[in-house]
């Protein structure tokens, strides 16, 4: 089974640990689909490759999924610290001291040192894994209302997690920015996050469900 690390920022992993964000969408390994991304149709898959077709050519185009398949195993990579004394060691350093503080579990104790990125995440400090269950790849556009929702977008007393785009960690009200549904608060957040393949530039994606 294929096993790899996969970012998720702000409030995402104590979403994940709750069950409510099931799903993420990634354009890693689609970049030469992106270079035109209007030209393409997603046909299918076998296993992790997928088959594009491209407008006014016969031929699929076979495109390696780098997270895997269906079976494989993600492992989340978020921001944490280690306790301060060991702030000097790497990561690898760290393997016989396994207490470790995660960002998204709110105020830091006493005990944590720095706050380091997620990009120093060993596969070891993981807490989070989750075995993949669904991989397509769809236009962004195209997300339902119901994948929203899956991809951990809140809309409770017409109140939406503000939290997932600020990185903040209480609810605010945010219903006087004209948000419609879940799917714009997905908008807003993706936007956020990516600027290069925007909402409105439409860049295929990999929609990983577990």
């Amino acid at each position: 089974m294929k096993e790899t690390g996969i970012t998720m920022s702000g409030n995402l992993p104590k979403l994940i640990l709750d069950g409510t964000k099931t799903m993420t969408r990634r354009t890693w390994g689609l970049e030469g689909i992106n270079a035109e991304p209007d030209v393409w149709t997603w046909i299918g898959n076998d296993g992790a490759i997928h088959y594009f077709h491209q407008e006014g050519s016969r031929n699929r185009v076979p495109v390696k999924c780098p997270y895997g398949g269906v079976g494989d195993w993600l492992w989340v990579k978020e921001a944490w610290a280690s306790p301060r004394e060991y702030d000097s060691l790497s990561p690898i350093g760290l393997w016989n001291h396994p207490t470790i503080w995660y960002l998204a579990d709110g105020d830091k104790p006493d005990w944590a040192g720095k706050t380091r990125s997620p990009m120093f995440v060993c596969k070891w400090m993981s807490r989070i894994w989750r075995q993949i269950t669904g991989l397509r790849a769809e236009r962004l556009q195209d997300i339902s209302l119901e994948d929203a929702l899956a991809e951990g977008m809140i809309l409770k007393d017409m109140t939406y997690g503000h939290e997932l785009i600020s990185n903040m960690r209480t609810w605010s009200h945010i219903s006087d920015m004209g948000w419609g549904d879940h799917k714009d608060a997905f908008r807003f957040l993706w936007d956020s996050h990516n600027p290069k393949y925007s909402w409105d530039f439409n860049p295929w994606n990999w929609v990983i469900s577990w």
